[in-house]
């Protein structure tokens, strides 16, 4: 007996649910039927609004061109950047090098002013354009005077015995060095 009142209440229970599931189904089929107009209204963006499906599609496929041209520009543009990126790297800016040297020849100018300022002459362009100049007008000197004091010159020079006298006494002169 009491088998039975359980399986009765059971029964009943299960009744139940089964018309609850069934109300609810229905609620929600009621629902999807009918979707309001503001939820439409709500789904396509304004620039959409009055455009046939042939418009929205052609307006897609342009702006999907669109896109792929702007990403092969953005590839393009990396490949440049990558390509530039590499050769600063494996070529050292100049204008660091000089930096670095302006720095130095700070510091060396209050520690030791006048190996500073030797230091900056020997380095300017200037000094070894004046330095150069001196040298070939001293050797401009002494080929006027040379020539001047010896007009045979040429003949001497050309003078095979001459020649061979200068590299005895050269020879000489280096192994008495070497001694």
């Amino acid at each position: 007996m009491a088998a039975e009142i359980l399986t009765d209440n059971v029964e009943l229970e299960i009744e139940q649910d089964a018309e609850q599931l069934k109300d609810n189904n229905d609620a929600f089929a009621d629902m999807d039927s009918q979707p309001s107009q503001e939820t439409q209204e709500q789904q396509v963006p304004d620039k959409y609004q009055g455009k046939d499906l042939k418009e929205i599609v052609r307006m897609h496929q342009e702006a999907e061109k669109l896109i792929g041209k702007h990403s092969t520009e953005v590839g393009d543009l990396r490949r440049t950047i990558d390509s530039y990126i590499t050769t600063q790297l494996s070529n050292p800016a100049p204008h660091q090098n000089k930096e670095e040297e302006q720095e130095d020849d700070d510091l060396d100018f209050f520690e030791d002013p006048k190996a500073a300022i030797q230091k900056a002459l020997q380095n300017s362009p200037e000094f070894k354009q004046i330095r150069e100049n001196t040298v070939e007008t001293a050797q401009t000197r002494a080929k006027a005077t040379l020539s001047k004091e010896h007009p045979d010159l040429a003949e001497v020079l050309s003078d095979p015995s001459f020649a061979s006298w200068v590299q005895r006494s050269a020879v000489s002169c280096y192994a008495n060095y070497a001694a």
